[in-house]
């Protein structure tokens, strides 16, 4: 990985002799708010970064650009946090719009010819089908070979077509198995999957649920279990079965497909295995669902979910406290070959505009100083993987970049390049699956159908 500028690994130095970044204290829906970060160094870091975005870009300052996303509340306060020091320092006021629906949004205001400049996307396939369309701007002139190396060739690749960059990662989110450090008994990781599935069943028959869950979530509702089940067809068969499923070569209805369903299933659809059985798993939004692991006593021991769900724990309960009882490892592969695969999920920004103001304000948002502000509100993983450990205060956050950095291959969910259809019905059939579980074959067969 590509290491740091001068500039900004003075940044970090000054942060650290400061004492530290603030932490953010918030991180979901309801969570209580958070501090702005104060290290001065850091912002007036992010401040000279837009200003040199503004001359790359050839832009003037003052007026302002429109930007739309999906994050709301504490984690839009986290995207607010490095929005300020490009609006301090160029005048240009960036009018971010957070609402869930706003991926739909979004293509209404396109049809009536009135797209926002600024997209933060959470689909790698509709980025590609607006890059078809011709509305996304190339970034190659603003953004060098070496910068973009900053990310990693996974993620880049996936944003870029025949050559050209469209767009940076603004937030990584890989995923793992979380636990309560005072109660959990297993190993810390299990060897392999086959281990933690009968450590799992160990515990069910001793009356120890051994797993949390919850799938609720709005509109994605059921996103939680197709993550969970993407992992665990990565760990078994590599990454290539993802693409499989992505271009159609493999269908949903393969028999890997299935094994990792009925994987997924004697956790989620077992009431001896999942807290509150599966009516619970459907009911329970994804934000709360490792609450359980800190009550007294502990409902349950284990949780799968992204990088993101440590910060929602943390605020759901005073009891869970980020790398002293709220740990977290990997999700242990069934084929060790697979283990140095990390599967991402995460948002991508891009311009729709060729206004100079909304293009100056994509390069900002790719350097290092601008992610490292975001980093400093602890809520996620950062794009610029470059970006030091210690701007993260977390340690679970800390732990999860570097497994990014020192992975042997980033791979990009399916979940971000499967086509809307296909995964709207992906999501829906982990929702099927665990209130009917005799009903698999036909789940997966109306996924198939959907292309």
């Amino acid at each position: 990985m590509k290491k740091l500028g001068t500039r900004l690994a003075l940044v970090a130095s000054a942060a650290l002799l400061l004492g530290g970044l603030t932490a953010c204290a918030d991180t979901a829906p309801g969570a209580q708010p958070s501090s702005e970060p104060h290290n001065t160094g850091l912002i007036d870091a992010a401040k000279e970064a837009a200003t040199a975005a503004m001359e790359a870009a050839g832009a003037d300052s003052g007026g302002s650009i429109r930007m739309v996303g999906v994050l709301t509340g504490g984690e839009e306060e986290a995207l607010e946090a490095a929005i300020k020091p490009f609006e301090q320092a160029t005048g240009i006021e960036v009018d971010y719009e957070g609402s869930f629906d706003a991926p739909s949004l979004t293509e209404t205001a396109i049809q009536a010819g009135n797209p926002p400049d600024i997209v933060d996307g959470v689909s790698v396939s509709t980025l590609q089908r607006y890059i078809d369309m011709g509305i996304v701007q190339p970034l190659n002139d603003l953004i060098s070979e070496d910068d973009a190396a900053e990310y990693g060739t996974g993620l880049t690749d996936s944003v870029s077509k025949d050559g050209k960059l469209y767009a940076v990662w603004s937030e990584v989110d890989n995923f793992m198995v979380w636990y309560n450090a005072d109660n959990y008994s297993g190993d810390t990781p299990p060897a392999d999957w086959a281990a933690l599935e009968k450590w799992s069943e160990e515990q069910a028959d001793d009356g120890t649920v051994p797993w949390c869950n919850g799938l609720e979530l709005g509109p994605a509702s059921g996103s939680p279990g197709s993550s969970f089940i993407e992992s665990l067809l990565v760990g078994a068969n590599g990454d290539e079965i993802i693409q499989g499923l992505v271009d159609g070569s493999v269908p949903f209805t393969d028999p890997r497909v299935k094994a990792a369903f009925e994987t997924w299933g004697k956790i989620n659809a077992d009431p001896a295995m999942v807290y509150g059985g599966p009516e619970n798993v459907v009911a329970t939004s994804m934000y709360d669902s490792g609450l359980p692991m800190f009550a007294d006593p502990a409902s349950c021991e284990l949780l799968f979910g992204g990088v993101f769900m440590g910060a929602a724990t943390v605020a759901g309960t005073p009891e869970a406290v980020a790398g002293e009882n709220l740990k977290f490892f990997p999700v242990p592969a069934s084929d060790p070959a697979n283990a140095g695969i990390e599967q991402v999920q995460g948002h991508v920004v891009y311009s729709l505009s060729d206004n100079p103001q909304a293009l100056a304000f994509v390069k900002y948002w790719s350097s290092a100083e601008a992610q490292s502000v975001i980093a400093s509100k602890n809520r996620w993983v950062v794009g610029n993987l470059s970006v030091p450990h210690d701007m993260y205060s977390d340690p679970n956050l800390q732990q999860a970049a570097a497994r990014l950095q020192d992975a042997d291959e980033i791979v990009v969910s399916g979940k971000m390049l499967l086509p809307a259809p296909v995964l709207s019905a992906f999501r829906a059939a982990t929702v099927k699956y665990v209130q009917n579980p005799a009903a698999l074959d036909d789940i997966l067969a109306e996924i198939e159908a959907s292309r």
